[in-house]
């Protein structure tokens, strides 16, 4: 993440707000309980995250369907956009960072990881 936090951070946002903005782009609406699983933050840090993203303007809540009182949160047409901007800085930065270390090492770095996560998750 060292890398990437000045991009994250020329956008104005936060490894956090990054987390909650990703996840909601990738399967949206989504509960507050699985929210806070999909971005791995505490549900009292994505309920003070979610209050200053709709502040922002990039999120905001609906109501479930079928449960009034549940909220549900979703991506604004602004956040989609800054999702889009960010997505395509970071990806330049993983490119730059492929031609420095080479595509191969990286390629076994994240296969590892993958693994060492499947088998953690297993456990």
């Amino acid at each position: 993440m060292a890398l990437m936090r000045p991009v994250l951070r020329a956008h104005g946002v936060s490894e956090q707000q990054w987390r909650i903005l990703r996840a909601l782009s990738r399967t949206e609406p989504l509960d507050k309980t699985s929210l806070s699983a999909r971005a791995m933050l505490l549900m009292p840090s994505l309920l003070r995250m979610l209050k200053e993203l709709e502040r922002l303007g990039f999120v905001s809540s609906v109501p479930a369907p079928g449960n009034r009182r549940m909220q549900r949160i979703l991506l604004t047409s602004d956040g989609a956009r800054l999702v889009r901007r960010v997505s395509a800085d970071i990806e330049k930065k993983n490119l730059e960072i492929r031609q420095i270390a080479g595509a191969a090492l990286v390629d076994d770095i994240t296969r590892a990881l993958n693994l060492l996560q499947a088998r953690l998750l297993m456990a």
